[in-house]
């Protein structure tokens, strides 16, 4: 009778496992930059296959007009901060879930994004913002 070892060598050897992860912190309002560094580090150190990021992780919350939220929004997938975060997991087989303010047209949208290196699968959910 195999030992729970040997199960365990064989779901890995299948590629059944999935190591998840999820990285909680607090996203300094409006610091875009910095909160992107953190994240790079949390990427960087992160052995898994799945890195899961809160919601508007790299603006913060405290919006206090859509003037203010249009500024801390990112283009997607062609922004600057989208551009670094997609350098950051290029040649690694993981899968990273950004929670983000987004920019599109005339829109705002508090979106969830999934990325896996050398493919953009976009956005998971987009929620308008109501102001």
């Amino acid at each position: 009778m195999p030992g729970e070892r040997d199960i365990q060598q064989a779901l890995n050897e299948s590629g059944a496992i999935m190591n998840v992860g999820f990285f909680q912190f607090a996203p300094q309002f409006g610091e875009t930059q910095r909160n992107l560094e953190s994240m790079v580090q949390a990427i960087d150190s992160f052995q898994g296959h799945l890195l899961v990021f809160p919601e508007l992780a790299l603006s913060g919350y405290q919006f206090l007009s859509k003037e203010e939220a249009w500024e801390l929004a990112e283009d997607v997938p062609a922004g600057t901060v989208c551009q670094q975060l997609e350098q950051a997991i290029r040649g690694r087989e993981l899968y990273v879930v950004v929670g983000l303010a987004e920019r599109a047209q005339d829109c705002l949208y508090n979106s969830a994004r999934l990325d896996r290196s050398e493919r953009v699968y976009r956005d998971l959910s987009q929620n308008p913002f109501i102001f």
